[in-house]
């Protein structure tokens, strides 16, 4: 299934997609939970344009990684717990808000209860983030295992950690996501600058509906270096993403028809855990996509984007280009080769501001202060489309119709998923 799967994604070939979606779907028949075949089934299916179908078998990846992964394995970091207590908190909040307006069918008894829970949680969260990083600084970004807790220090996290413990998020009514706008202008300002600033994106109430989403939680269960992402497979399948992406294809189809959706995320920070943001990185896809969420008012300075003309060899390893760097002088010395090796484009913060740009140019967040409180913490969603290849694939279109094989595209493909493979 893998080799069918590489083959099709190499040769960009729906026919052995489709060969490598029936041998993942008989392997699942015999193992329904392999993780594995889970995640591979879903990005068969996104290159399949298979969206709805992928973001099923995400929440299938993920009701399932809940159920097998070992509670002794899971990861606790201060930053994460504090988090999560924010969230909780706000939660509560939220649940004791809407008291005077439940309808007749709700279960009021279960949700004073489940408050009343959360609420206690939290304030346990809070403290056990005061044990383990009380000192501060590197001490509130340490991560480590359930397992290493003490016995007392496992009592104050408790078996609900790493769980769902808040009620999900209320059904969504379908809505428009993108405001309208000159999508020919947009088009045609990518084409010729790889880069496109787009303010307002989303209408208003699809604004609401992911910032609402990003608050609520739920699906932040990946840790990085000082903050918080929401993966497909951490449960992230909102309705309204499927929308956006759609719309997106619809509205420019020079910049994302010839690319199907890759991987999409949300990342949350606070100043105190994280302040730089992510660094100096280059994503391997063909199209990215970053739309900031947090309001304008909570963002006291900085928080924007730097993008360098420079990218990456197609055949460079994906890990060497998209990791955690050893050291700040390491990372200094890499910005100030790329200001030498081209022009840096300096996108501002700014809420509802989408950033789209060709994915493997190298980028980095600018150092950041928001506004205290959990809703002013900067939030981000990025969606990948396409492969780093296609790119270079569509660069010489001429040669295509002049009767050329497809030979450099495969040879350029097979490098790129071997070296992805490698990172």
């Amino acid at each position: 299934a893998d080799l069918a799967h590489m083959a099709g994604a190499a040769r960009d070939d729906a026919a052995i997609l489709t060969q490598a979606l029936a041998a993942y779907d008989a392997h699942l028949a015999l193992e329904p939970d392999n993780l594995g075949a889970l995640r591979m089934r879903a990005e068969t299916q996104l290159r399949l344009r298979d969206y709805a179908g992928a973001f099923g078998t995400f929440g299938r990846l993920h009701a399932a990684s809940l159920r097998l992964q070992p509670y002794e394995s899971l990861e606790v970091a201060p930053f994460r717990l504090v988090h999560d207590a924010e969230c909780t908190e706000t939660m509560v909040a939220a649940i004791a808000d809407v008291g005077g307006r439940r309808s007749a069918t709700d279960k009021v008894g279960d949700r004073a209860r489940l408050a009343v829970l959360a609420a206690a949680r939290a304030r346990d969260w809070r403290q056990l983030a005061a044990e383990l990083g009380g000192g501060g600084g590197a001490a509130h970004l340490r991560r480590l295992r359930v397992g290493e807790l003490s016995a007392a220090q496992r009592a104050l996290l408790g078996e609900e950690y790493g769980r769902p413990l808040l009620p999900p998020p209320p059904p969504f009514a379908p809505i428009t996501a993108l405001r309208a706008r000159d999508w020919a202008a947009v088009e045609a300002e990518y084409s010729s600058k790889r880069v496109v600033v787009i303010d307002g994106l989303l209408g208003a109430p699809a604004l609401a509906e992911l910032q609402r989403y990003a608050r609520h939680g739920a699906h932040f269960r990946t840790m990085r270096a000082g903050y918080l992402g929401a993966f497909p497979a951490d449960g992230t399948t909102h309705p309204l993403l499927l929308a956006l992406v759609h719309e997106l294809a619809a509205a420019a189809p020079s910049v994302f028809g010839a690319h199907a959706l890759a991987l999409w995320w949300l990342f949350k920070y606070d100043s105190t855990a994280n302040p730089e943001g992510i660094g100096i990185h280059a994503d391997p896809a063909a199209v990215n996509v970053n739309i900031w969420l947090a309001d304008d008012a909570a963002c006291v300075d900085g928080g924007g984007l730097a993008i360098y003309s420079h990218v990456p060899p197609l055949e460079q390893e994906t890990q060497s280009v998209n990791r955690e760097f050893e050291s700040a002088a390491e990372e200094a010395a890499l910005r100030e080769r790329l200001k030498a090796e081209g022009d840096v484009v300096t996108v501002p913060y700014a809420c509802n501001r989408a950033v789209v740009f060709v994915s493997d140019q190298y980028h980095e967040s600018l150092p950041f202060r928001f506004a205290p409180g959990y809703a002013n913490r900067r939030c981000n969603l990025t969606l990948l489309f396409g492969d780093r290849w296609s790119v270079t694939a569509a660069a010489a279109p001429a040669a295509d119709a002049a009767g050329g094989d497809d030979g450099g595209k495969e040879a350029a493909a097979a490098a790129a998923i071997q070296a992805a493979m490698r990172g």
